[in-house]
């Protein structure tokens, strides 16, 4: 999934720069939070029902949040998104200085259910105008894993921020959002390798060939899906032989490489699925 993909790239960017999100409750946490009681040892989320599991989960606190945002993202229960919300809606105005692991939860959950309601509050959360700057790295995050389609007008200023941790993200909804190829370019030089790549990825998808030395590089040292469709959405000759290249040394991904080059329409992309698909060399292409 592309959107996994993309969350991957994004940790990279920021896992040895980004402070741990859950060693304090934050200044306009701390009398607040202490007040809501944990409740008494609750039933195994695994062994709720559904019912029982959307009603639990507006109220969870630190100690059952995890354990049932898990178990609603694996059911994938698009009926616990009002929960979410209502969660979501009960710290508002908390993790100022960092989120709450309550918040964080919601966000990831959101992201994991794949859903048109959960994709809608997600959206929501991510563009709201109150969202704590302190959130939006994870916001962004999570909004990546999910792909969303944010606005171009939103996304575009994020690509230069000055924190990794909105910058990866940005990059990666950079296509979805349609910000300009041209805008995008600067990526490619910056000081962080994950960030470079999900910049030349980004390029590549809106069909620019200077992401091309970028990809090609990747698609040698560090082959993915996404990698692969942004050569081949280039689409040019060269990016023809490099993906067969790609399937040559990593079989893998051949089916891939296959599919891609299906898409592509191309006479001589046909020839090399042929070939591919006969399980010959690549050799010289003519």
């Amino acid at each position: 999934m592309a959107g996994m993909s993309a969350a991957r790239e994004i940790d990279r960017a920021i896992a040895d720069s980004h402070p741990d999100l859950f060693d304090e409750r934050g200044v306009v946490d701390a009398g607040s939070l202490a007040a809501v009681p944990e409740p008494d040892a609750s039933p195994a989320a695994a062994g709720l029902t559904d019912a029982a599991l959307i009603e639990l989960l507006p109220e969870a606190t630190m100690s059952t949040v995890e354990a049932l945002c898990s178990e609603v993202a694996t059911r994938r229960l698009e009926a616990a998104v009002p929960g979410l919300e209502r969660l979501w809606r009960r710290f508002a105005g908390f993790g100022v200085r960092t989120p709450l692991v309550e918040q964080q939860c919601v966000l990831s959950t959101l992201a994991r259910l794949e859903r048109v309601g959960a994709r809608a509050a997600l959206r929501g959360i991510v563009l709201s105008k109150g969202l704590p700057a302190s959130l939006l790295p994870a916001a962004l995050q999570a909004a990546a894993e999910a792909a969303l389609s944010l606005p171009a007008g939103f996304v575009g200023p994020l690509l230069e921020h000055e924190d990794a941790a909105v910058r990866a993200p940005a990059f990666a909804l950079a296509h979805r959002a349609g910000v300009p190829a041209e805008l995008l370019h600067d990526g490619l030089c910056d000081p962080s390798p994950a960030i470079r790549r999900l910049a030349a990825i980004a390029l590549g998808s809106a069909r620019d060939a200077e992401a091309m030395h970028a990809l090609v590089a990747e698609l040698a040292h560090n082959p993915s899906r996404d990698v692969i469709e942004a050569v081949a959405a280039i689409g040019n000759d060269d990016a023809i032989v490099h993906l067969g290249r790609c399937a040559d040394r990593h079989p893998a991904l051949s089916g891939c490489v296959i599919d891609v080059l299906r898409d592509m329409d191309n006479a001589r992309a046909e020839r090399l699925v042929r070939r591919l698909e006969a399980g010959g060399e690549l050799g010289r292409m003519s």
